[in-house]
């Protein structure tokens, strides 16, 4: 067993950091559905590399719970964890969120001084695929586990995680206590250290979200969800996260562990760099594995991605989407277009972000010139890999056909799509 790890941690510590789609994807439609292993999941007659780009059959509900984590030195705490779930279609309250509501609490009056202020940091605010206050639909749904990245919040990648939710999937995510935005504000400003010294409270919170959802779910969801059949995906930390999740259920999980495969974007692991990981946090996994990145990301470069793609030694696929940067897979390239959810909060505050900062919150947001870039453009090509990489892993596409041949019917935006040794 190698000691391995890492990328998105040391890339994420640079920094500071519509509607649902009308109609189905591919057709499908909530009566066109089937059982496996005691879940529900919506048939697709012919799976191609594009049947999952369009939101799925179902509507999209939203609630929050709170949530208690023991890590492992044994200390307890408390966090909050949002739930996405297949819903009937209705006419629910539209769910959105602000990125201020993740500054401290000491700040929080910054961000409400005056009506200029106030007016500044409403524009970070982003309005979800997703409605409050909807039934959830007819079934027993797998659990799909989001891990936000450094700097980073729970609600960060909304798109993505409705568009699962669409798809039969009950998606979970929690504010990570070491470095998610709030804390990461805490140590860098406020000096005050997170409530969890544990290195690996990323995998305790996660697995506390499992647990939480049981063999039925909580809340609205309960008696519609199999945590028995779980899919762990992240973003940049998160998509080292992940990885070590992976690692810890490879050792743990028995012969048939929960998890059945993770998927990282924008971060993985690196080897030589993660020694100081103690097992089994160190082990190479076996669990299937998917690694996604952008050939235009200068926070979690390709280079990196391709080394840990090349020790992974089970399943495994590895995809550079050509036009693509760090903040690809998240929100906040959307919210206030040209500024980016951090940094309309910084502009709030009238706080100068310098330009190594800015860039780095900010990665994937402009193009080589200088001009917007459009993220939205590219979300159909994740939402495709995430989600055909979920079904394909928990059995319900008996084949790989949504990933597959991927470089050649996407030219313009994918350059590396690969099973292979590299």
């Amino acid at each position: 067993m190698r000691a391995y790890r890492w990328v998105a941690a040391v890339a994420g510590a640079s920094m500071m950091t519509g509607a649902l789609a009308a109609g189905a994807g591919a057709g499908a439609s909530t009566s066109n559905t089937g059982v496996l292993h005691g879940d529900t999941y919506v048939k697709v007659a012919k799976v191609t590399n594009a049947s999952f780009e369009k939101s799925g059959p179902y509507g999209v509900g939203e609630y929050s719970l709170p949530l208690s984590v023991t890590d492992a030195n044994g200390t307890t705490y408390a966090t909050t964890m949002d739930v996405w779930y297949p819903a009937v279609k209705g006419a629910g309250a539209a769910v959105k969120y602000n990125v201020g509501q993740w500054l401290p609490a000491a700040l929080q009056p910054l961000l409400n001084k005056n009506k200029t202020t106030k007016a500044e940091a409403a524009k970070a605010t982003y309005v979800e695929a997703a409605q409050s206050g909807l039934k959830v639909a007819s079934g027993t749904f797998p659990l799909a586990v989001f891990a936000h990245g450094y700097a980073g919040f729970r609600d960060q990648s909304t798109y993505l995680t409705t568009h699962l939710a669409s798809w039969g999937f009950v998606v979970v995510a929690t504010d990570g206590v070491q470095y998610d935005l709030t804390s990461v504000i805490n140590q860098s400003f406020l000096s005050l250290k997170p409530v969890s010294s544990d290195p690996n409270a990323d995998v305790a919170d996660m697995r506390a979200e499992v647990a939480a959802m049981g063999s039925t779910g909580i809340g609205l969801v309960q008696g519609h969800v199999d945590a028995n059949n779980v899919i762990a995906f992240g973003h940049s930390a998160g998509g080292s996260a992940v990885e070590k999740l992976a690692s810890y259920e490879t050792v743990n999980g028995g012969a048939t562990p929960y998890l059945k495969g993770w998927i990282g974007l924008a971060g993985a692991s690196i080897s030589g760099i993660g020694g100081s990981l103690v097992a089994p946090y160190n082990v190479v996994p076996t669990i299937p594995g998917v690694i996604v990145g952008g050939g235009q990301d200068h926070v979690v470069p390709m280079t990196g991605l391709k080394t840990a793609y090349g020790q992974l030694t089970a399943s495994r696929r590895i995809i550079e989407l050509t036009n693509v940067g760090h903040q690809e897979f998240s929100d906040l390239c959307a919210i206030n277009q040209g500024h980016g959810g951090l940094v309309t909060i910084a502009d709030a505050l009238g706080v100068t972000l310098n330009a190594t900062l800015k860039t780095l919150a900010t990665d994937g947001c402009f193009t080589k010139s200088g001009k917007v870039y459009n993220v939205a453009t590219d979300w159909p090509i994740v939402n495709q890999i995430v989600t055909a990489a979920a079904r394909a892993d928990l059995g319900f596409d008996t084949s790989t056909a949504g990933l597959d041949n991927l470089q050649t019917a996407h030219k313009s935006e994918v350059n590396l799509d690969t099973t292979s040794s590299l």
